[in-house]
């Protein structure tokens, strides 16, 4: 068969406004008509008759006050879909594994769902054989600096990102262990992407000791953390043996998710 014959069909006047709306990032809020048509290689008036057309079906909008172009809130609507039902598939499928390791480590598990750089928290479950259960206030951002979940989250952003991240933000030290210094941050969340868990020791409070592991789409894009927390004396003892478990489970959720 000839392998032409084979390659689905582009339609390239779809693949240039897909392409448009691909040159918007964090960094690239807004962009003027030279600018993507630069990125893309392509002339101003090809350019703008697509802008014209996604404008005219609000998926892009013009600042008055620049001209620079920007990404419509229409947009934000599809991608909540997008999103709520990854969280809802994530849930499912995550709570099989937190469950299970709550009960093997007799230390409080969680799972959360990540979107434009923020951990929403899923699901959370105490052992019910433990005198000793450690507790999280849900509805408040995590800092991102000081808990294992929170370095997963700066570990997998650009570099770009990450270092305007890090201009923008001031960081709270809670314990004598906290990192807020750029240089650390850098170097933890290099650390972090490399061996592909985070660990937390007595960085948020003295005492408690966390473990996290990243959860990817079929992309290898973030989606997803899960994590585990208790007192630092038993759990530090088993680091190794639960880093096994998680990163086990969170590429088995990964391929139930993809459907592999």
């Amino acid at each position: 068969m000839d392998e032409k014959n084979t390659r689905p069909r582009v339609i390239q006047s779809v693949q240039r406004a897909l392409d448009i709306l691909e040159c918007f990032d964090q960094l690239h809020r807004e962009l003027t008509l030279g600018e993507i048509s630069e990125k893309l290689g392509l002339n101003k008036s090809t350019v703008h008759g697509i802008i014209k057309t996604l404008s005219i079906n609000e998926y892009i909008d013009q600042n008055n006050s620049n001209g620079k172009y920007l990404l419509s809130p229409k947009l934000l609507g599809k991608y909540q879909l997008v999103s709520d039902s990854i969280s809802i598939r994530l849930k499912e499928i995550g709570s099989y594994y937190i469950k299970k390791l709550s009960l093997k480590y007799k230390a409080s598990s969680r799972l959360f769902s990540y979107r434009d750089q923020n951990l929403i928290f899923l699901e959370m479950i105490k052992p019910n054989n433990s005198y000793y259960t450690i507790s999280s206030v849900t509805g408040y951002p995590i800092p991102l600096n000081a808990t294992a979940s929170g370095k997963i989250v700066l570990a997998h952003m650009e570099e770009e990102e990450l270092e305007y991240y890090l201009k923008q933000e001031s960081f709270v030290k809670f314990t004598d262990k906290t990192l807020v210094e750029k240089k650390d941050i850098l170097f933890e969340a290099k650390k972090i992407y490399e061996t592909g868990y985070s660990i937390e020791n007595e960085e948020i409070e003295i005492g408690i000791y966390s473990i996290a592991s990243p959860i990817y789409d079929n992309q290898n894009h973030l989606i997803g953390v899960l994590s585990l927390t208790g007192p630092i004396g038993k759990l530090k003892d088993q680091t190794q043996e639960i880093i096994v478990d998680m990163t086990d489970y969170s590429k088995k959720i990964t391929e139930k998710l993809i459907g592999a």
